[in-house]
């Protein structure tokens, strides 16, 4: 019986190559013609013909592998590494003084790999949605034998789609080009509610017993009072995490199911300056509403839909 870790977005590297796993049905061999079928897109589920949201929130364990491959490439003095870094100050907003020991705590300490990452501009969660395209494709070419495994990346060769579609790309082994690729996005707001409409569906068919499973969003501010302060002693930082968790413990027992589209973060959305869902600081009874939205703050993150592109359409 796999875990609920199992469900998670992991990324190992090796060499130069990214494997990403999501299940035990992902990277089933595929062919020319069913490859945009077969493959699967890590850490989604299909919502709708054709689109692909993530069942939970970007965690940091996502994004520590994020940075791990901007720091590869690019080094930690770089520009892109030192943009990608989330604000962690964002915590210093709250109004309860306990939670100041997450500025150096919750992103960084293991215990909350899997608490959805906050502190996160519109634009940070944009440019991480790129490069999570230009990694999956990148695997699926690997897969294919479409590259040359033993070329070692660094910042003036590392693959993205636009450079393989540009010819840019110096180390493919074959001049055939895949007609599709995978285009990871922020949702727009309309897809939101059409996940919100599909998750409420789904849940349905679950019992009331697992679906109480996820702690409520508006029960998180509480934390404080009910666990303990300050959140960093060693017997409180366990609660904390389990509480902040993206993934609920009765997650395998819900295979089809989105989880916290109701609380835990507000989450970025395409249209500008705009988000939506509840989070763990405010009720969760008008989660479908969208709100501006212009700076990162320590209640939103944000999740990824999905789908395949045509080479027809410039990346």
């Amino acid at each position: 019986m796999a875990t609920s870790k199992s469900f998670h977005r992991l990324v190992f590297y090796q060499v130069s190559l990214i494997i990403i796993l999501t299940g035990c049905d992902v990277f089933q061999p595929v062919t020319q013609n069913t490859y945009t079928e077969r493959f699967a897109l890590p850490g989604t589920i299909e919502v709708a013909d054709g689109l692909y949201m993530d069942y939970s929130e970007i965690n940091n364990l996502d994004w520590k592998e994020y940075l791990y491959w901007l720091d590869r490439i690019h080094g930690k003095e770089s520009t892109q590494y030192k943009s990608a870094l989330p604000d962690t100050n964002v915590w210093l907003q709250q109004d309860d003084s306990c939670w100041s020991v997450f500025t150096k705590l919750f992103f960084w300490n293991p215990a909350f790999n899997y608490s959805p990452v906050v502190g996160i501009s519109q634009q940070q969660a944009m440019a991480y949605a790129q490069w999570r395209s230009d990694r999956v494709f990148e695997n699926l070419l690997y897969r294919l034998n479409h590259l040359n495994l033993k070329i070692s990346q660094d910042s003036n060769n590392y693959f993205s789609i636009a450079k393989y579609y540009n010819g840019e790309i110096d180390y493919l082994t074959t001049e055939e080009r895949l007609d599709f690729y995978p285009e990871y996005t922020l949702p727009s707001s309309e897809q939101f509610q059409m996940a919100l409409r599909y998750s409420d569906s789904v849940k349905e068919r679950y019992s009331e017993n697992t679906r109480s499973c996820e702690i409520p969003g508006s029960r998180l501010a509480q934390l404080p009072s009910t666990i303990g302060c300050p959140a960093d002693e060693p017997e409180n930082i366990e609660n904390y995490a389990r509480a902040f968790t993206s993934i609920p413990e009765c997650a395998e027992k819900m295979p089809k199911a989105l989880f916290h589209l109701h609380d835990n973060v507000r989450e970025w959305l395409l249209d500008e300056n705009t988000a939506a869902g509840g989070d763990w600081t405010h009720s969760t009874t008008t989660s479908d509403s969208v709100i501006f939205q212009t700076e990162p703050n320590a209640a939103t993150g944000f999740r990824n839909v999905c789908v395949w592109r045509s080479v027809s359409v410039a990346p």
